[in-house]
């Protein structure tokens, strides 16, 4: 058996992109594939190593067969990689031309396959480079991702379309300025003194090891209150089969131990009370109240990355008051459901229902209790409301699912809150048609996830060695779709929200006193005059 025991999380992930391709049929296209990732002899030493090692880590997190070709060393790392993964995975040798392949640092010799280089800050894809510059690990890990991308568009071009890959697209794009190759400095390594990393997850874990790869020194304070979970291994780089259950911040210490970064581990829910001073602070949480939270508590200049079934995209927020801050990306522009509302919709029940599970903290496995349905203005209960006296939810959930509620009895002693966090968010219960994720919470497939944290650690590297902060796009923020490939126009201009907290002046003076060092009477050139 060579799939990984994480398949269902692999079809929560691919099966939105794919047009909600039927999961069984999701299942049966992944048994039948196999890819090949083809390393040359660049491959085996430097960055490359790294890139090409990140490459057949996030192979294994959603292909069962793989064949690896190159120089043996590397090849035998890249096996004990996969294996760490998915225990169950299948490699091979062999030389298939029709096998979609993915060529690291050497020419792709076929249409089912895609090339890619990685020169300086510069990543290549179908196209060869014309210089011999070391890698930034950056640009190395970067290119893995890219390719890993492509080769997904070139697996699964029937389903996707028009967006799949048929043939050679070539493409390249410096990192540093998000536009044509050019050269500029790689520094050995970067001393960042102290920085936070909010979110260990899998947009988090691709950055801390981009920083480690890179040679950043200097103390990552890591915060991420939660443990991995069996789904985490679809998306986690620094995840290994064996790490269910260990607690993320441990693991990410654990990993990069022998690293130039210092990994002070907080397991906690990011508060206001952990900023005692102003650091840079990466963010790589889910949901964009979380983004709003770590913004409102004033850690310093920020810098973010997300996925969403669309795109990929990372910021940066370093003036509080003068440019978009991290709120700004996510402020509501209109009302927005209720908690109550949001998983109504999701199991697809009526909301006042699901309000009284909440509110009484009910077992989804028992109807709800005589005189336990109340009036709320605004929220009539429907006509055939007397029914939930006497079915339990958990039945009705399984009805509207078409499935046995047998399927469910696992679930019948816990709270809607759970069923609904483990289930729907965590991904547990969707492969059985139960409910639908809302949109903030489908997961991205691995090589988006890693390609957005690799550009997290990059924004940050960059901000820290004055010449290359120099040649960034003016613009704070850049999307990259990864269903297109390259090239694509990256930098992207944004405005300010309305109403948002940088424009609040308790906020305002509150970062005045931080950033004067607490002399309330100094004001920072950035915060002088009017908001626009």
């Amino acid at each position: 058996m060579s799939l990984p025991r994480f398949l269902d999380r692999v079809v929560d992930a691919a099966a939105p992109v794919l047009g909600g391709i039927d999961r069984s049929a999701m299942r049966a296209k992944l048994e039948s594939s196999s890819i090949a990732l083809v390393a040359g002899d660049k491959a085996a030493e430097g960055a490359g190593r790294a890139g090409f090692l990140l490459a057949a880590n996030l192979a294994a997190r959603i292909y069962p067969r793989i064949c690896l070709r190159g120089p043996n060393e590397l090849i035998r790392a890249a096996e004990s990689e996969i294996i760490l993964i998915n225990p169950r995975a299948d490699m091979t040798g062999g030389n298939d031309t029709t096998t979609p392949t993915l060529s690291y640092e050497t020419v792709a010799d076929a249409d089912a396959a895609v090339s890619v280089f990685a020169r300086g800050w510069n990543v290549y894809v179908d196209t060869t480079p014309d210089d011999h510059t070391p890698a930034a690990a950056s640009a190395a890990l970067a290119a893995a991702a890219f390719g890993m991308g492509d080769l997904f568009r070139l697996v699964f071009a029937a389903e996707l379309g028009d967006r799949g890959r048929r043939r050679p697209q070539p493409g390249s794009l410096n990192l540093v300025t998000l536009g044509d190759p050019q050269h500029l400095p790689v520094p050995a390594g970067v001393e960042v003194s102290t920085f936070r990393l909010i979110g260990v997850g899998a947009i988090g874990q691709a950055t801390a090891q981009t920083l480690a790869l890179s040679g950043v020194r200097g103390t990552m304070v890591a915060v991420d209150p939660e443990k991995v979970v069996l789904s985490n291994l679809q998306r986690y780089v620094l995840t290994r089969d064996a790490d269910v259950d260990a607690a993320k911040v441990e693991l990410v210490r654990e990993r990069l131990d022998q690293s130039t970064l210092q990994i002070l581990p907080v397991a906690a829910i990011w508060h206001a009370d952990l900023v005692e001073e102003q650091l840079p602070t990466l963010v790589a949480v889910d949901s964009a109240e979380a983004r709003i939270a770590v913004q409102a508590s004033l850690p310093g200049p920020i810098y973010n990355a997300w996925t969403q079934p669309a795109d990929i995209g990372w910021s940066r927020h370093e003036h509080f008051g003068e440019e978009p801050c991290l709120a700004c990306l996510y402020w509501p522009d209109r009302k927005r459901p209720s908690r109550h509302e949001q998983i109504a919709a999701a199991f697809r029940q009526h909301p006042l229902r699901v309000l009284v599970y909440l509110l009484r903290r009910l077992p989804v496995g028992l109807p709800v209790p005589p005189g336990g349905i109340p009036v709320v203005p605004g929220l009539d209960a429907p006509a055939d409301a007397d029914r939930w006296l006497q079915t339990a939810l958990v039945d009705d959930i399984a009805a509207a699912a078409g499935v046995d509620p047998s399927e469910l009895v696992s679930w019948r002693e816990r709270s809607l809150a759970d069923v609904y966090q483990d289930g729907i968010c965590g991904g547990t219960l969707l492969h059985l048609n139960i409910g639908e994720a809302p949109r903030e919470v489908v997961v991205p497939l691995a090589h988006q996830s890693a390609l957005a944290g690799v550009m997290l650690a990059t924004e940050f590297i960059v901000a820290e060695v004055p010449e290359l902060a120099a040649a960034r796009p003016s613009t704070i923020e850049a999307r990259y779709d990864p269903l297109a490939g390259l090239p694509q126009v990256l930098a992207r201009p944004r405005m300010r929200a309305d109403g948002c907290l940088c424009a609040d002046t308790f906020f305002r003076a509150a970062h005045r006193e931080r950033t004067a060092g607490g002399d309330g009477d100094a004001e920072p050139e950035m915060l002088k005059g009017e908001v626009t």
